[in-house]
This record gives structure tokens, sequence and C-alpha cells, in this order.
């Protein structure tokens, strides 16, 4: 519902966009996206995010190393092999 009504994103409430994506329990949704203080996995996520210099999604990240770019499949699956077996400097991606 969020994407298919991107226009109205800001104009339209939450629970609204839930009503029209069949959401069953609309008290506890609108319960949830109440609260305003941070839930603290996400603000740990963040925190780590900052910490290696992400700045949006994906953030591709293996045994220390990350990815630059949104890699594809295939180019996700050689990467994590070749880090995997050899390091990052085995590889074009660092």
């Amino acid at each position: 519902a969020l994407f298919s009504g991107q226009d109205s994103l800001g104009v339209k409430s939450l629970g609204q966009y839930a009503a029209t994506a069949n959401v069953r329990d609309l008290a506890a949704f609108e319960l949830c996206t109440s609260v305003s203080e941070p839930v603290s996995i996400i603000d740990n996520d963040v925190k780590a995010a900052a910490g290696i210099g992400a700045t949006g999604t994906p953030t591709v990240v293996v045994n220390g190393y990350q990815y630059v770019g949104f890699p594809s499949e295939a180019e996700l699956i050689a990467w994590v092999s070749a880090v995997a077996k050899n390091g990052p400097d085995a590889t074009p991606w660092q």
C-alpha cells in the first residue's frame, strides 16, 4: 500500500495505509506506530552502520569487508565466495 500510494506519503496517515493493506488489528498497528522513542535494536543498528560508514541500504559487509555499490545476485555470490576464500584483495571490490 505504501509503494502504490507514494504520491500521498505524508498526506495520508499510516493507519489509512494499514486499512488499505487489510491489516487485521488496526488498533495494535496504531499503538505500535504511535510510539515516538526509537526502538533500541534499530537505534543500535543505525549506530553500527554509521560506525562503518554505511550511508544507506543495501550495505553488504562480509568478514569486515564492505561491498561498495548495489550488487546483483551473481556479483554478491561471487564476492562473498572470493572474500571467504581469499579476502577482499582477491576481488576488484572493496
